[in-house]
């Protein structure tokens, strides 16, 4: 099984198949008691991972998070957190990690991450600020999510990072184009989010029928423009998974871990079941299909849209 070079404080691997707390809030499928009993179930299979945001429902991810993890061995625990673009003074980032931290019911995080970057260049006063809660231990690892190369550019030394979570999947293949270069001795380390293209990559097929009322509704990737040929995709990347006998996401998952320079993927779960099918992705090593499933969607389709991000939406291009 691949595993993540992150540590916990127990100095266990941590589960390349991250818990993803997106799903708490904000979801056609969100429910509360869903989200805490797929989090406990996640744990009870040996995940130990678990990655959230202060906007994930204005803090409610964090407060479910912080109820589950209250009767668990903290240390034996990765918690990731993020603050919003537009805190980028040492004041306000600490202001919103105490509330993180409260909501989390701990008194540290094992990783905190800008969640996009700032419209402003001040990448490098919002780097040395996260070193800063480090060295008071409020924060063990430095991470950035949504950026890109041009971003880490403004940084006198990127090798201070040591997280870096983008969008990445069969269908948002974006970063393959320059982070392998980038990224040095396996610096920053690299972690996928959305790794099943919101349900598309786990053989949702019908999510084209209704896109759900929630952020797909938002995203590209659902464009009603592009469906067709989106779907013939997806037909025969569930024709790849049944011919070996796997579920979709699982294959699409077990892709995503099986690139060199990827060390963890996160998804969300709205279900028992999903949480297993994610989990299976840790075990499944057959470079037969994930080469297929390489091969078939050698031509993403965010090469023929010069976007900054899935949902056309990004701080530096308002």
């Amino acid at each position: 099984m691949k595993r993540s070079d992150l540590r916990t404080e127990s100095r266990k691997s941590l589960t390349p198949v991250w818990f993803g707390g997106w799903q708490a809030s904000g979801w056609v499928t969100s429910r509360e008691s869903r989200f805490t009993e797929t989090l406990e179930h996640y744990l009870s299979l040996g995940g130990n991972a678990i990655d959230t945001a202060e906007g994930y429902g204005n803090g409610l991810s964090e407060k479910l998070i912080g109820q589950v993890l209250n009767s668990k061995e903290r240390e034996d625990v990765f918690v990731a957190t993020k603050f919003h673009h537009y805190r980028t003074s040492l004041s306000q980032i600490e202001k919103a990690l105490d509330r993180s931290l409260k909501n989390l019911r701990t008194d540290y995080v094992d990783l905190l991450y800008q969640h996009w970057p700032a419209k402003e260049r001040v990448s490098e006063r919002v780097i040395e600020s996260i070193i800063s809660l480090r060295e008071k231990g409020k924060v063990r690892n430095i991470g950035v999510s949504n950026w890109d190369q041009n971003v880490f550019q403004e940084l006198f030394d990127p090798t201070l990072i040591d997280v870096i979570q983008n969008c990445y999947n069969l269908l948002w293949r974006k970063d393959e184009s320059w982070f392998p270069n980038f990224q040095e001795n396996g610096r920053p380390r690299y972690l996928a989010y959305s790794p099943l293209a919101q349900g598309l990559l786990a053989g949702r097929r019908e999510l084209f029928q209704k896109v759900p009322s929630d952020h797909r509704s938002k995203n590209v990737l659902f464009d009603q423009s592009s469906a067709k040929d989106t779907l013939a995709l997806l037909e025969k990347l569930d024709f790849i998974s049944k011919e070996f006998r796997v579920p979709t996401a699982t294959l699409s998952l077990a892709w995503v871990l099986s690139r060199p320079f990827v060390s963890g993927a996160i998804a969300g779960a709205s279900s028992l079941g999903q949480v297993d099918e994610n989990f299976a992705a840790t075990s499944f090593l057959n470079s037969e299909a994930t080469g297929l499933a390489d091969k078939l969607f050698s031509r993403p389709i965010d090469l023929e849209r010069p976007l900054k991000s899935m949902w056309e939406w990004h701080p530096r291009a308002e």
